[in-house]
């Protein structure tokens, strides 16, 4: 009798390696704010030909976020040769016991995630598949 054994290759990305969804809900004071390109992020902003200084994501006391200078791919509002600019609504959630998630309206549900006690928040570029992502980490 044959055995046969299947080894399951499990896709890891590492655009977003190091970073964990948050389990308890920041306050708002720690929310709000400009998040700027971590160096894996600037550098693929870099390889899409846009300014990675000029890349960022506000958070509003307002209830409002304000993206700028974003590489396509996150959104299908723009044209793929084009940087993505947008305002919108932005909310935090929690998914059972397993942590909080982020929205920005018209734009991606994801972990709202921390490294080292500062807050991220990770965006896919394009087909999750592709293993393609920005970090947004506040200052």
């Amino acid at each position: 009798m044959r055995r046969f054994f299947f080894q399951i290759a499990i896709l890891a990305c590492s655009w977003d390696f190091g970073y964990s969804q948050v389990s308890a809900i920041p306050s708002e004071s720690e929310l709000l704010g400009t998040y700027k390109l971590d160096d894996k992020s600037r550098s693929l902003v870099n390889d899409h030909g846009l300014d990675p200084e000029k890349c960022s994501l506000s958070l509003k006391k307002d209830g409002l976020f304000l993206l700028q200078n974003a590489p396509p791919g996150i959104s299908d509002d723009k044209s793929p040769t084009e940087s993505l600019s947008k305002v919108g609504i932005w909310s935090v959630s929690s998914v059972d016991s397993s942590g909080f998630l982020i929205e920005l309206q018209g734009l991606c549900v994801v972990p709202l995630s921390e490294k080292g006690e500062r807050l991220a928040i990770p965006i896919t570029i394009g087909d999750g598949d592709e293993c393609n992502g920005i970090v947004f980490v506040k200052e």
